[in-house]
């Protein structure tokens, strides 16, 4: 009888675990499990900091003198992701961001294949004709998998066709690789800063890692927004 309670409970322990990193998509190399939040380790996503990303060309939203700062950083083909942005982020931008107490920035950590590359060079051409948060918004309403065509290079294309961008200077843009670079840097800074897997966001800097609920985030920006 106790060797049967005790297989129960390492069963249940196993559950436990893997429901831990349910809710992210992490780099190959990570182990998953609880211990995935920054540690000091990690840089600290400072005041300073944010103000180096802003001025970098990272897109914000909302009030550029806000005191809380939400930083995101994401895949767009990580399908949690989208999560993220179908659940949690309207609900930020309605009560947050559109009422001036919160600025969000959105940062890329494409890991998870070509097509993450390409769409993240392709939100930053976007960008250069300001319709970044247009096309971010476009992306993630026609996730399809994984590197299985849907962020093709044609496909891009054509959703900046349907957004009314320029298509010679986006194609231009594109094709060129422009911002290839920048978004190794992005996946890089993450890192620096303790992101494992996406999406990863920060409140100024208490980091929540991986796809949590409405209630969590909301918890955690008032206590923001008190000096908590």
């Amino acid at each position: 009888m106790r060797r049967n309670g005790l297989i129960l409970v390492f069963f249940i322990s196993l559950l436990a675990v893997g429901l831990s990193a349910y809710n992210t998509y992490l780099l190959k190399t990570v182990k998953t499990g609880p211990a995935l939040a920054p540690s000091q380790n990690f840089a600290k996503l400072t005041p300073k900091e944010v103000d180096k990303l802003i001025r970098a060309g990272a897109p914000v939203l909302g009030n550029p003198e806000a005191k809380v700062t939400v930083v995101e950083f994401a895949d767009f083909q990580c399908p949690y992701c989208g999560k993220y942005f179908e659940t949690v982020f309207p609900e930020i931008k309605k009560n947050y961001i559109d009422t001036g107490k919160v600025k969000f920035i959105y940062m890329d950590f494409a890991f998870l294949g070509v097509e993450s590359q390409w769409a993240a060079e392709a939100a930053k051409c976007a960008s250069e004709q300001g319709k970044f948060w247009e096309y971010h918004d476009h992306l993630y309403e026609n996730q399809s998998g994984e590197n299985g065509g849907a962020f093709s290079v044609d496909n891009l294309k054509k959703f900046a066709s349907d957004l009314k961008l320029n298509k010679g200077q986006f194609a231009e843009c594109l094709d060129g690789h422009k911002y290839a670079k920048k978004i190794e840097e992005e996946k890089a800074l993450g890192q620096k800063f303790g992101v494992r897997g996406t999406p990863g966001t920060f409140i100024n800097d208490f980091f929540i890692n991986g796809l949590q609920g409405v209630s969590y985030f909301t918890t955690k920006l008032e206590a923001a927004l008190s000096g908590k």
